[in-house]
């Protein structure tokens, strides 16, 4: 007191120093909590000086001496980071970084650090104007992240070099995964099926475009309800532009979703058209040769038979009168079994080289009339009457003599042969200002069926194939003359109704013709 005394004042200050230890040991407790999470956080006031942070914080920036001094300001804090070497990057780039960041507003980042850890660093304003930043160790999450995008990529770059388009639908029918030939197949640009797409959407897209035929766009939708499952599995065919077939697919995926593929089967099936007709192809050629066999031994018997039985009965008769009758048969067995031989050779002389044609100038009518002369007394032993109606004039022809009277006389012999006794096998022929010169073997015989004439054309073929056949012959005649014809450049067709007889047409074109039709 003024006095030199003095006033000692006591006051009760007991629940002050238990609030200040409660306080403590709050705080040592909060420190406690914040050492051990597995985040650093720090925070600061609105002067950018460090209130408070934990021991991870430390680490995480890389502060040097492991611990953050309380009151040090932002920016010293930094330059002490870049001092040290804890983040691997420029000077310049980290102070622009820190620079650039608005502490009022939150902000994200991830940076480096020096020990090979990647550290992802958030700020966030606190309401007195300060801030709090929290940094992770996010080390494992990124390289899980790259690992998962670089598996991504490759199970993406094994879809889009799949030769098959594949879709990958949740179980609501949105797309989760697709390649671009999934796109092409369906009609669709490649940016238009793309992760969350609804399927219907999609189909409502290719209807736009005009994908579907009739009926498939509503067939497309009731396979894919909205509101229930889809009835998996199931495949059909869907045929695009330019004779393109595709195989759509669609299976479940264990609950997750479903999965659908296209393949284009066009290769596929024309591959297995070829194979099928490679196979009937040699089912046919097998048929062929078993025609051959059954044809030949049935028609080289005959005149065999003949040439054996008729040697026999010189032998055994000594008659000369009788012998020369015996020769005289012998010889026209032996004319016949020629006469085979040659087919056969034409035959595969057609098949291999060809024919060889000598080409001259060729008078139809002389022709005609020899070949009807020629068949007149095999026709007569038949009881079948052959005639020839001829216009006063015809314009030459430029063909193989010979082979032409051969075509003659083979459609001659063919159409008596068929004719019953009593009927008429008649020859006519005019030139046609629009087919050139045509000539016509019409006869009265039994007739063949439309559906059977590409098969009388056929080499050792008989429409009635037994070896007991009525009516004889190797089955080469018309194949024979149609070759014949074509080596010719002249064409031969048959017209046909079964009882009424049967017409084989022989044509010159114009370009044949050595004189004008006119003339």
């Amino acid at each position: 007191t003024p006095d030199g005394g003095f006033v000692a004042t006591y006051s009760d200050v007991t629940a002050l120093t238990e609030a200040e230890a409660a306080a403590r040991e709050r705080a040592r407790i909060l420190q406690v909590m914040m050492d051990n999470l597995r985040h650093g956080i720090q925070l600061f006031d609105a002067d950018q000086r460090l209130i408070a942070a934990n021991r991870l914080a430390a680490d995480l920036t890389g502060y040097p001496g492991g611990l953050l001094p309380h009151g040090a300001r932002l920016p010293d804090l930094i330059e002490a980071q870049i001092g040290a070497g804890a983040i691997p990057l420029d000077e310049a780039t980290l102070r622009a970084r820190a620079n650039a960041i608005d502490r009022a507003h939150p902000a994200r980042y991830v940076r480096p650090h020096h020990d090979g850890r990647t550290i992802e660093v958030t700020s966030d304003p606190t309401p007195d104007g300060g801030f709090v930043i929290t940094m992770a160790d996010v080390s494992a999450l990124t390289a899980a992240e790259q690992a998962a995008q670089h598996r991504a990529a490759i199970l993406q770059a094994m879809l889009d070099n799949s030769r098959q388009g594949i879709v990958l639908f949740d179980m609501g029918g949105r797309v989760l995964a697709a390649n671009g030939i999934a796109a092409e197949l369906n009609g669709l640009p490649v940016d238009v099926v793309y992760a969350g797409q609804r399927i219907q959407d999609l189909i409502r897209k290719q209807a736009k475009l005009g994908y579907f035929q009739a009926g498939e766009f509503e067939t497309s939708l009731s396979l894919v309800p909205e509101d229930q499952p889809w009835p998996v599995p199931y495949s059909f065919r869907r045929t695009l532009g330019q004779g393109r077939i595709v195989e759509v697919t669609t299976d479940s995926v264990g609950g997750v979703g479903y999965i659908r593929s296209y393949r284009d089967i066009s290769q596929e099936l024309q591959a297995r058209a070829e194979l099928e007709r490679a196979r009937d192809a040699a089912e046919a050629a097998n048929k062929a040769k078993s025609r051959f066999l059954a044809t030949m031994s049935h028609e080289l018997r005959t005149p065999l038979n003949a040439v054996i039985g008729f040697s026999e009965a010189i032998g055994a008769d000594p008659d000369p009168e009788r012998g020369k009758e015996y020769i005289r048969s012998i010889h026209e067995a032996g004319r016949h079994l020629l006469s085979l031989i040659d087919d056969i050779l034409d035959v595969a002389r057609a098949e291999t080289i060809g024919f060889a044609t000598t080409e001259t100038a060729v008078q139809p009518i002389p022709l005609i009339e020899g070949a009807v002369r020629v068949m007149q007394a095999t026709a007569a032993t038949a009881g079948v009457m052959v005639t020839a109606t001829l216009p006063p004039t015809l314009p030459p022809v430029r063909a193989d003599e010979l082979r032409l009277r051969q075509v003659l006389l083979n459609l001659l012999s063919n159409a008596v042969k068929f004719t019953p006794q009593g009927g008429q096998v008649t020859v006519s022929a005019e030139a046609e200002p629009a087919s050139g010169l045509v000539l016509r073997v019409t006869d009265s015989g039994i007739g063949i069926s439309p559906d059977d004439i590409p098969r009388a054309f056929e080499p050792f073929t008989q429409l009635d194939s037994s070896l007991s056949r009525r009516f004889p012959g190797s089955g080469l005649g018309l194949y024979l003359s149609r070759a014949l014809a074509e080596a010719q450049g002249a064409t031969l067709t048959l017209e046909s109704v079964p009882g009424a007889g049967t017409t084989a047409i022989l044509r010159f074109p114009q370009s044949r013709l050595l004189a004008s039709i006119a003339a």
